[in-house]
């Protein structure tokens, strides 16, 4: 199981094109974090194409929002960051709960130790730690069936042909040994591992850093306090697709080879798990400067843009901080947090203002809100034609 880490922090066209930064196989993608204030504002590469407030309901006491999964106007929101384990069922349009799939206890068909969840051939697929298994869910909320696994299992993503992999951080179990990735056919035999780390590492996790993902069609995967992110590739590969130049900020090889606490790393920069592939452009948080980030890379300019180094627009302030997921192969979503939103009222009405003369109706669902509301869902994706630096 994971436990989190405390920071202190204050804080279209996207069809496949043919980039500069094309891939020959191993070939890994530079990706410069530095800070350059380059002229560019964030109006000038995202347009806005709608959002959800979610609403309240005693029924559904929602307490956090740990991953979002969109399907058919519904979202499928994991809450599993407190004691209380949860899979809300929304109505995007409405922002109003319908229903809930499956539940936290200890009966055969429930849940504990909720780590993760994906959509898969019409169910929902879930990463159960107690159970050492993935356990699918119809989605009217009725267990139909369970893979064991043999491992406690982090995350986990599906291959073609209903290949599983699932992510071991550190918790090694006699099924996973000391291995990153561990590979399942459809019937739920081990086929693979992948990615080994340090016995010394063992039995420790993070909520912020190491993950797996699905965007733009591929798997990738970054291990804890990373530098780069790997493809997982159809034949259970992970390739170096994309490393990140932290300069003097990057954690050394020496350091990272150790069993981490998350203090140790205070200091220097790394990946967190945020990371979405949409089109020519990769957008990604990461840690620097004791403070979460979030920034964009161009793979057909090569460049990158930090969003804090963005020009003022009136997206400026709205986009700096939130987790993302992807929501489809142009769009991708924005938590905005009420505790967020009550920060921009107080430092930065002008900002909140300018909003309103663009997206009126988003102003008002944002000046709606207060400490006790449930987080907003910002739905962004590309302007056509939008670029990072010189074409």
């Amino acid at each position: 199981m994971r436990y989190i880490v405390s920071i202190a922090v204050l804080s279209i066209s996207l069809m496949h094109v043919s980039c500069k930064y094309n891939y020959i196989d191993n070939e890994s993608v530079i990706i410069p974090i530095s800070s350059d204030k380059n002229g560019k504002n964030l109006s000038s590469i995202f347009t806005v194409t709608g959002f959800t407030v979610i609403g309240h309901d005693a029924h559904y006491p929602l307490r956090g929002m740990n991953k979002i999964l969109f399907e058919d106007e519904n979202l499928y929101i994991l809450d599993n960051g407190t004691d209380f384990q949860n899979i809300w069922v929304v109505d995007e349009k409405t922002g109003r709960f319908t229903g809930r799939i499956g539940e936290q206890g200890s009966t055969p068909d429930a849940y504990e130790g909720l780590n993760d969840i994906v959509l898969h051939d019409g169910r929902i697929a879930c990463s159960v730690a107690a159970k050492m298994s993935v356990v699918h869910y119809d989605k009217t909320g009725n267990a139909t069936g369970t893979m064991k696994t043999g491992i406690f299992g982090e995350e986990l993503e599906y291959m073609p042909g209903d290949r599983l992999v699932v992510y071991n951080e550190y918790n090694a179990t006699p099924v996973s040994g000391n291995y990153h990735l561990l590979f399942y056919d459809r019937k739920g035999n081990l086929t693979k591992k992948a990615f080994p780390y340090a016995a010394k590492q063992d039995g420790n996790g993070f909520a912020f850093t190491g993950s797996i993902s699905n965007s733009n069609g591929t798997v990738w995967f970054n291990p804890p306090f990373s530098d780069t992110v790997y493809e997982i590739t159809s034949a259970g590969r992970t390739i170096p697709r994309f490393v990140y130049d932290f300069g003097s900020s990057a954690i050394p090889a020496t350091l990272r080879e150790e069993k981490l606490s998350g203090w140790d790393t205070h200091d220097y920069a790394y990946v967190n798990e945020n990371f979405i592939s949409l089109g020519r452009f990769v957008l990604f948080g990461y840690f620097s400067n004791r403070r979460i980030k979030l920034g964009v890379f161009d793979e057909f300019t090569g460049k990158f843009l930090a969003f804090q180094d963005a020009e003022r627009d009136h997206l400026y302030e709205l986009l700096q901080l939130g987790d993302i997921f992807p929501k489809d192969n142009h769009t991708f979503a924005l938590v905005l947090r009420p505790s967020r939103i009550e920060y921009l009222k107080q430092h930065y009405i002008d900002d909140l203002e300018s909003v309103g003369k663009v997206y009126p109706k988003l102003a008002e669902a944002i000046w709606s809100m207060d400490s006790g509301s449930n987080p907003l869902i910002l739905y962004l994706s590309f302007l056509p034609g939008a670029s990072i630096g010189d074409q």
